[in-house]
Formats: C-alpha cells, structure tokens, sequence
C-alpha cells in the first residue's frame, strides 16, 4: 500500500540520519541534525493521523515536533552557542561510524530473522524503532561529549515512539513520550544553568 511505503521511507530517513549523529563530531550540525530527525518521527505520527483518523496519533505528532524538534533543540543551541567551541574534543569519529554499522547491520539481520520466525510477518516500525533505540545507545556509550549523549537520550526516546506505535496502546506511549521529553528538558535545564559555570567552559569533558 502506498500508505506503508511513504512511513517505510520516513523510517528510512530516520535511520539515514542516526548515522550522520554518530558520525559527527561538530555540535551544530549533530543538534540540528536531531530536530530534523525528531520532526520526521512527528510527521509519521501525523502520517498515522491521515490515514487512521485517530487523533492521539496527531497529538503525538504535535508533541514531538514541538518539544524534541524545536524545544530541545534551542535548548541545545543555547547552551553550545559562543561557549563551548563547536566541535567535541573526541578522536576516531570515522572508526564509530564504521563500528556503528557494522552493529547496525548485525541487529537488522537478528531482528529481521527473529520477526519473520516468531511473527511471521516483519513489521517495519518495530526494525527501524529497535534501530533507533540501538543508535541512541550507541551515540551515548561511544561519545564522551554531554550534548551527544543528551542527543543519544532523545534519539533512544524517538526509537520508543517507533517502536511503541507497534506494541503500546497510543495514550500510554503519549504519556511516556511527554514524560521522557520533560525529564530530557529538565536535565538540559540542570547542565545549562548549573553545570556551565562550574566546568570552565568545558563542557565537552563532562562525562555521564
């Protein structure tokens, strides 16, 4: 159906650009690159909405765009801007990506083969959202900079409302969604206005 094909491209998309988080070491670029990313997830949502009716889908959608794509992401440019330089002290980028994908492509062929064995069917959302989940993780353990491990906290809650589009019934992935978006705000709000100060300008180095 052509409804499928256009969320099976958006998921698409949103894998494409996890690898360019991993494989970026600039901050501006990586943060941006998380408000396109969140603000496709939110225009799946939206998608849902046209084809399905159902307007939880909608408010999902609205949600995400509007915390994870604009507000997190002026959050982020605020704290990096004329302060912490615009590129993580960190070596080897190329080498994650390499080792980013090659995981990726080891979890594609697991989850692939476990869905088509259990299910009998293969289900894009729950693949692309266990991707995503996978690249989130991935982004917080390899980098030691605070703004990608904030942006691997955000990438891992984009991967939930992938992923929980296919299990979760919609009002309980809304309230989870909104919860992770608050806490991930209040965490921002913390290293913005508390940590800055104390580290020297050297945010970078903060590690956690």
């Amino acid at each position: 159906m052509l409804e499928e094909q256009i969320l099976s491209l958006a998921g698409l998309l949103v894998v494409i650009v996890s690898f360019f988080l991993v494989g970026q070491a600039y901050y501006k670029p990586i943060v941006r690159a998380q408000g396109v990313q969140s603000f496709i997830i939110g225009m799946i949502a939206v998608a849902l909405y046209v084809f399905s009716g159902k307007i939880d889908y909608l408010i999902l959608g609205i949600a995400v765009i509007s915390l994870r794509s604009f507000a997190i992401s002026f959050a982020l440019e605020r704290a990096i801007k004329g302060r912490f330089g615009f590129r993580e002290s960190v070596k080897g980028v190329a080498s994650l990506l390499i080792i980013d994908l090659i995981a990726v492509a080891f979890f594609f062929v697991v989850i692939f083969y476990f869905e088509s064995t259990v299910f009998q069917e293969v289900n894009d959302d729950v693949i692309f959202g266990t991707l995503l989940l996978l690249q989130g993780l991935m982004l917080s353990v390899l980098r030691k900079g605070t703004i990608p491990q904030i942006i691997g906290y955000v990438e891992e809650e984009n991967g939930i409302v992938l992923f929980g589009t296919f299990l979760v019934s919609l009002p309980l992935l809304i309230e989870a969604s909104a919860l992770l978006d608050v806490l991930g705000l209040i965490v921002l709000t913390y290293i913005i206005i508390r940590e800055k100060p104390e580290h020297d300008n050297k945010l970078d180095e903060l590690v956690g």
